[in-house]
């Protein structure tokens, strides 16, 4: 967990020089109300405090729901999604090593159909008289659903432009801490190399039937989650499989999925929801994919 934490810190800072000095704020909200709400139920289970929360689950499941919430998102929606990702995707299924699907990302998808309006708008980079402005993927998004191609909205306006450069920067900073844990053998290949594979195969089969329609893989790649959710979401030791052939077909799914619902969904990115569907089939996966005994 540690090294994970250390993973984020690139794509943390950065982001925080890009979208403001609020996110610290946020991250401060969420990881008080996380430590917090775990306590709570240990104290009431009448487990040892201290000794679990070193283990950092807590601050890393807060950290990350942070991070995918975005600067704007009011604090008490913070709160409320700590709370959420603690005290029922984790805790009420018995805790760390338990949970089904990833904390961080149920909370996230709680959050996104309760409030919804709090989790539209990031800030923009273009001057006072904007200061709110959607994702590239929710502006490409908005822009197919009214009948633009993707030529047209690539020549957009100059603000949008700029915002796709900054989150391509913010893309590379989590890939940056995805080597480092890949390094650091916190995690395997396995899934982060499934996940993108998956994902740029399924946005070329779509980009090469209708470019005009469906934007390049490169885009699909760099805009939004879908880094920071191949290498820090997605590889959750406990709710991702246990063999490496599980792995790779649990990584190509997710990215096949992502793919799917940002071109024919309601949703501009799929990240979060993908694994969580993904979590739900992992007990499965892990009967497919054991290791038959020697000699059997």
């Amino acid at each position: 967990m540690r090294d994970v934490l250390l993973g984020l810190l690139p794509g943390t800072l950065l982001a925080c020089g890009l979208f403001g000095f609020g996110l610290l704020l946020q991250l401060t909200v969420a990881v008080t109300v996380a430590v917090v709400s775990e306590a709570l139920v240990l104290r009431l289970q009448q487990r040892p405090v201290l000794t679990t929360l070193r283990d950092l689950s807590a601050v890393v499941s807060a950290g990350l729901l942070a991070l995918c919430l975005g600067p704007l998102v009011p604090l008490w929606c913070v709160a409320v999604g700590a709370a959420f990702a603690i005290l029922v995707v984790k805790q009420l299924f018995g805790g760390l090593g338990r949970n089904l699907f990833n904390p961080a990302m149920g909370a996230y998808v709680f959050l996104l159909l309760v409030f919804p309006a709090e989790l539209v708008f990031w800030p923009t980079a273009v001057g006072m008289d904007a200061i709110t402005a959607a994702t590239p993927l929710a502006y490409m998004q908005d822009g197919l659903g009214g009948m633009a191609t993707t030529a047209e909205l690539f020549a957009a306006p100059d603000y949008a432009r700029l915002e796709a450069y900054r989150f391509v920067w913010l893309s590379l900073a989590w890939l940056a801490g995805g080597v480092w844990l890949l390094w650091r053998r916190t995690i395997t290949w396995h899934i982060p190399l499934a996940m993108l594979g998956g994902l740029f195969l399924a946005a070329s089969v779509l980009y090469l039937y209708d470019d005009m329609r469906y934007p390049a893989p490169w885009f699909q790649l760099l805009m939004g989650g879908s880094l920071l959710g191949a290498f820090f979401v997605a590889t959750d030791p406990v709710s991702s499989p246990a063999s490496p052939r599980g792995r790779l077909l649990y990584g190509l799914l997710i990215g096949v999925l992502v793919c799917g619902i940002r071109s024919f969904g309601n949703y501009a990115d799929g990240v979060a929801l993908a694994v969580l569907m993904m979590n739900a089939v992992v007990p499965l996966l892990d009967a497919w994919a054991r290791p038959r005994v020697l000699g059997t």
